[in-house]
């Protein structure tokens, strides 16, 4: 059982009047709606996204995939990692290599929690279990180590000394912010951001597959979003502030709903479900005319297109009919994690036996052909296949990019 250090009356007055200011700053921030109005249930990828493509992994005995923490494309590179090696491919899913040192020694880590591409194609894998980040070659020799004083879970290189790591609620005598950016160059805290409720450290230990996205056409400012908070913050030069505040159809959660006393999470879900409340943030991408927002209501997963000009929901779906390259095979966005891009890009891993069976059920014989020739099927071992798409133009998506 962790143990927390108590706060003296100053910190505690400190903490009492930092609340108060973020609540002033929360109350500044535009917000954006979505309204029951719009709600769809599916939609055509082809309405959504500018560009959508599916590469197939490839697949042997020496490569099969276990769950995927994070998936980057870079550079002509797709890059996979699990809990225990990176994989690198090519655009055509091709195997281009593995970063595989998942072990107790020394010049080893004890999982993968997330990871980095550097210009010269070393990697950064962060391991939540070792709290230290490793830079390897993709001959797996280890060139540095940052240890790291809290449980980080994701990590955003802002650019190739400085990065910010997530730590979420994990609050002990080492850390009370759930953000903060560290220097590589000195491995110290250059700041720290939004504390943790102490209330909520006892239980509330959730996160999605992506906390962070570029702001269309910066370089170095980007948005950070966690699950159960309806604020996207913008971060810039080390100072972040809130930009927007959600309002999900006005079923988002109370703040009291916080305040009980719930033994872990399990019981947290239990009451939340009970209720008819609307949750995230699960993602938050911008673009030219709008935004791509991702939250929970009724256990599913929903996204939401929301205009910039009117700051209104237009789409509100659960479900992309996938009508561009695997003729309307439903991609139901609760069952599958979601990777977002420095330019924006998204990517779904898709489950090959489920698109299989998808084509084998098609009443059109040269449809079903067509689908399984294109995502290589093999047999339900099969490695996944990678959905990418992008709302925006192939011109409006060459957003400069920070090299690592």
């Amino acid at each position: 059982m962790k143990t927390f250090s108590p706060l003296s009356l100053s910190a505690l007055l400190l903490l009492i009047a930092s609340c108060s200011v973020r609540q002033t700053a929360d109350e500044t921030a535009a917000e954006l709606s979505i309204s029951s109005k719009v709600y769809t249930g599916s939609i055509n990828s082809s309405a959504v996204f500018s560009s959508v493509r599916c590469v197939p992994l490839e697949t042997n005995q020496d490569l099969l995939i276990d769950n995927a923490v994070k998936i980057v494309h870079r550079d002509s590179f797709i890059y996979v990692a699990d809990r225990f090696a990176l994989y690198r491919f090519d655009e055509e899913g091709n195997s281009c290599g593995t970063v595989r040192r998942y072990g107790p020694g020394p010049e080893e880590y004890r999982g993968i929690a997330d990871f980095e591409i550097n210009a010269d194609q070393t990697v950064w894998i962060l391991s939540r279990t070792d709290r230290a980040l490793y830079r390897y070659t993709w001959d797996g020799i280890l060139e540095k180590t940052v240890r790291m004083d809290c449980w980080a879970t994701k990590l955003y290189f802002v650019n190739p000394e400085k990065v910010c790591i997530y730590i979420g609620n994990e609050m002990d005598e080492n850390n009370r912010h759930r953000l903060r950016t560290v220097d590589l160059r000195t491995n110290g805290t250059v700041a720290s951001h939004l504390e943790i409720d102490p209330g909520k450290a006892r239980y509330l230990h959730v996160h999605s597959h992506g906390h962070f996205s570029r702001i269309y056409g910066r370089e170095h400012e980007m948005y950070f979003f966690d699950m159960f908070d309806d604020v996207i913050h913008q971060w810039s030069n080390d100072d972040l502030k809130p930009a927007f505040k959600m309002n999900i159809n006005r079923k988002n959660i109370p703040p009291s709903f916080y305040d009980n006393d719930y033994g872990d999470v399990s019981v947290f879900f239990q009451a939340l479900f009970k209720g008819d409340h609307a949750y995230g943030t699960d993602l938050f991408v911008e673009y030219g005319t709008d935004y791509l927002y991702s939250y929970f209501y009724g256990g599913e997963r929903r996204f939401a297109l929301i205009s910039k000009e009117t700051r209104e929901a237009t789409h509100d779906f659960k479900t992309i009919a996938e009508d561009v390259v695997l003729s309307g095979y439903p991609v139901n966005l609760t069952e599958h994690a979601c990777f977002i891009q420095q330019n924006n890009e998204l990517i779904l891993p898709l489950v090959p036996p489920d698109i299989a069976e998808y084509a084998k059920n098609h009443p059109d014989e040269e449809t079903r052909n067509s689908i399984l020739q294109r995502i290589r099927y093999t047999d339900e071992d099969q490695n996944p296949v990678l959905l990418i798409v992008n709302r925006q133009s192939n011109r409006q998506s060459e957003v400069v990019v920070p090299k690592f």
